[in-house]
């Protein structure tokens, strides 16, 4: 199915996640599901902005500890993210463009050319990522809207949600390119050790500063109160208070929390693994349910009993990215992208969302022209 057309990519696809048909010489087709995912989460984000002084307590984040609907927003774009790393960087169509067969000496060739012209990609991006973010929350709010912050370096705020979507992206589609595609592209599938290293290495970085630092004398425990927790050590110990987000304690996209954020974007990368592997087929209605029950069953049965069993020891905090809060809101985002499949490709309902997926689909290629 073309680029411009609904659904998912019905070409046969090979059962190597990272390599197809020889025969595939274009790009893989955009999938519809992922456009409408990010389309209603950047309707999510206005509404939970534009309802700072709402009653409705679902639109309001919890000062600390708790979960709320608010709260799923930002997680659920480092998810989209994470999704879209192993679509976008794909090594099979890299070497399927150069008519090289898989069993080819050449092909590591290419895929080595391949990593070194994608890490420039990828850097290129995350930078360029990084600076907006910057000077969106730096230099435009003061000349253009002449908020009451000063432009001065000793005042410039450093972490930011575009810095965060920034480190997370950079982190994961690196750890793609130079590590779960090394060994050639004939044996990129069989590196599940490391699929499951990677996380576990994230969430020793994360637990040895958290439950070893302590921020102040008054600390009551690990995470309580705020000022005394890990977070706000570190934070203040690598930016200083006065670039922290309004001078607080600690800065909600700070040093840990982005650790474990990463994990976020990870999630949806196995989802986006698992959607080049086995892409379902609107034609194919059997596919299609088969690949909505199997992510329903990821997030059913393993991260939401999960999400709530690690909140009994640790409790969800979206300022601190807990890991307990990594699960659930990877629980509900699965499940969104699961609708998101369910309505756009096996109700055949893209056209009705095609405002959505053309709005989208037309600012990333403005992006990345």
């Amino acid at each position: 199915m073309s680029a411009h057309g609904s659904g998912f990519n019905v070409e046969p696809q090979s059962s190597d996640p990272l390599l197809a048909s020889q025969g595939a010489h274009h790009p893989p087709a955009r999938l519809t599901s992922v456009d409408l995912l990010r389309g209603l989460t950047i309707f999510c984000m206005i509404l939970v902005n534009t309802s700072s002084n709402s009653s409705f307590t679902f639109l309001q984040h919890p000062a600390w500890t708790g979960m709320t609907f608010a709260d799923v927003i930002f997680p659920t774009f480092l998810f989209i993210s994470g999704v879209s790393i192993p679509l976008a960087l794909n090594l099979q169509w890299f070497v399927s463009r150069m008519e090289i067969s898989r069993h080819d000496d050449r092909a590591d060739t290419h895929a080595r050319q391949w990593r070194r012209i994608t890490t420039r990609k990828i850097i290129f991006r995350s930078v360029n990522l990084w600076l907006l973010g910057f000077v969106l929350l730096n230099v435009i709010p003061y000349y253009a809207f002449r908020w009451a912050i000063s432009p001065e370096a000793a005042n410039l705020r450093v972490p930011g949600v575009l810095q965060r979507i920034a480190a997370c992206y950079l982190v994961v589609a690196m750890v793609h390119v130079w590590v779960f595609t090394r060994g050639g592209i004939q044996r990129v599938w069989r590196w599940w050790g490391w699929r499951v290293l990677f996380p576990a290495v994230i969430l020793v970085a994360w637990a040895i500063p958290t439950y070893t630092l302590t921020g102040c004398k008054e600390r009551v425990s690990t995470f309580e109160p705020p000022e005394c927790s890990a977070e706000a050590y570190l934070d203040k110990l690598i930016f200083k208070k006065e670039h922290l987000y309004k001078e607080k304690a600690f800065d909600p996209e700070g040093t840990l929390s982005t650790l474990t954020a990463i994990l976020t974007t990870y999630i949806g990368y196995l989802l986006g693994v698992y959607l080049h592997a086995y892409p379902p087929s609107p034609n194919n209605t059997l596919g299609l349910y088969t690949f909505l029950t199997n992510i329903l069953l990821l997030s059913s049965i393993i991260l939401l009993p999960l999400s709530y069993l690690s909140a009994e020891f640790i409790p969800i905090s979206k300022p601190l990215w807990t890991p307990s809060f990594v699960l659930l809101a990877g629980a509900i985002s699965i499940i969104a992208f699961a609708l998101c499949t369910y309505l756009s490709d096996a109700h055949g309902l893209s056209s009705t969302f095609s405002s959505v997926r053309i709005l989208i689909a037309r600012g990333l290629r403005d992006n990345n022209r």
